[in-house]
């Protein structure tokens, strides 16, 4: 983050983390977005390990239950660190993570009138970089999407970010389980390091393709800036050339992810998740996404915009009307059963900005599975979406 923003995420009893911006010159708070856990019901704190090396970001970790058991969770690699049964939250408890929390943790708990304390602690000499499974944690499904992460030279980046460009690859993956993950292979190490899961498409619906886009397409125009009511509510900087990526896939879902311009912050400037961990690396810097704007279809759409019309027909008796009535009741359940099915196969963008206006424009197309292309457009930094043109096949 910046030296005027601040991130906040906060816990609770659900299960799920909310993460927060907050800008210290327009004293706003900004919502970023939501990561439920599916293996805590209950999580008390997140909290970051210290960096392994300049080339591997830090691990971040979530506390909490899971029905009787204490958890200690690895949000980067979705792995289980430890997992305690203690009898639940409600018993009086404490916990303490080191550097390392893969290799120093320790819980304490009361139960019959005895503290009872489980304690896993490596000295930092004997470190290694965890987990050291055979295969690095991906997808659970079969993986449908991948693309590489290009930013556009002229964007603007910091010229660290770059140099990691330039010695590591960037791929984000989407799957049939509904996730999509950055991986990023260390050219130097041969190897893939461990990926990160970016979130989920909603209600799980499987990722059909994902694509990234930064190059912007500078246009004249005349049309005027939208007045600035959600000002409150962009995400994007207006001096900024967004990086963003694209996702498709059931239930008709377009998910959207911001680039985090994740500049190594300078001396002196700290965040809130810098309490109470060491200070990283000066060389230190990350390529992540956030989540920017998820739009689907209302339940009463059609897919192809027809319209039935009742006709009227000459000569036709009531029985006769009745049984077109029949019919028509039919054709629309299949529709339902069809729209159900209905789906983006793929999607390619691109991005235009008007000269002088602060309003960037993301166009994207979709193929879908009956057959359509559709052109959507996203206006930023106000997360809009329209629906520009379908072209639709003739029967």
């Amino acid at each position: 983050l910046t030296s005027n923003k601040a991130e906040i995420c906060s816990t609770g009893g659900d299960g799920c983390i909310c993460y927060f911006e907050y800008d210290r010159e327009r004293k706003t708070l900004e919502f970023m977005g939501l990561k439920q856990l599916k293996e805590l019901s209950l999580v008390q704190s997140v909290c970051q390990g210290m960096h392994f090396s300049k080339d591997h970001p830090n691990n971040e970790y979530a506390a909490g239950f899971a029905s009787t058991d204490f958890m200690l969770w690895n949000l980067t690699t979705e792995t289980k660190v430890a997992q305690i049964s203690c009898g639940g939250w409600r018993r009086p408890h404490s916990f303490y993570l080191g550097d390392i929390p893969d290799m120093q943790n320790c819980f304490a708990y009361v139960k019959d009138d005895v503290i009872h304390i489980h304690r896993h602690w490596v000295g930092a000499q004997k470190a290694k970089v965890f987990p050291l499974n055979l295969r690095t944690q991906f997808h659970g499904r079969e993986l449908h999407s991948l693309c590489f992460i290009s930013a556009d030279p002229n964007a603007g980046f910091e010229s660290e970010e770059r140099k990691i460009s330039d010695r590591s690859s960037w791929i984000a993956t989407g799957c049939e389980d509904g996730s999509v993950r950055l991986t990023r292979y260390a050219s130097e190490a041969r190897n893939w390091s461990t990926s990160e899961l970016l979130g989920e498409h909603v209600g799980g619906s499987a990722v059909s393709s994902v694509c990234c886009v930064s190059k912007m397409h500078m246009i004249g125009s005349d049309i005027p800036d939208l007045p600035d009511v959600l000002g409150q509510d962009s995400a994007v900087d207006d001096s900024e050339s967004p990086c963003l990526l694209i996702s498709v896939g059931a239930k008709r879902v377009v998910t959207s992810w911001l680039l985090r311009n994740s500049r190594q912050k300078k001396k002196g400037e700290s965040s809130i998740s810098d309490i109470g961990h060491n200070g990283a690396s000066p060389e230190v810097s990350s390529v992540t996404f956030q989540w920017l704007a998820t739009d689907m279809p209302t339940k009463s759409s059609r897919p192809c915009g027809k319209i039935e019309k009742s006709l009227k027909l000459e000569g036709v008796e009531k029985d006769t009307s009745a049984n077109v009535t029949k019919l028509g009741s039919s054709s629309n359940h299949e529709r339902e059963s069809f729209e159900d099915d209905w789906r983006y196969m793929a999607a390619t963008a691109f991005l235009v900005k008007g000269v002088g206006s602060r309003l960037t424009i993301c166009f994207i197309s979709v193929a879908c599975s009956d057959a359509t292309l559709t052109l959507r457009a996203l206006v930023l930094p106000h997360r809009l979406w329209f629906d520009v043109a379908s072209l639709v096949p003739l029967v």
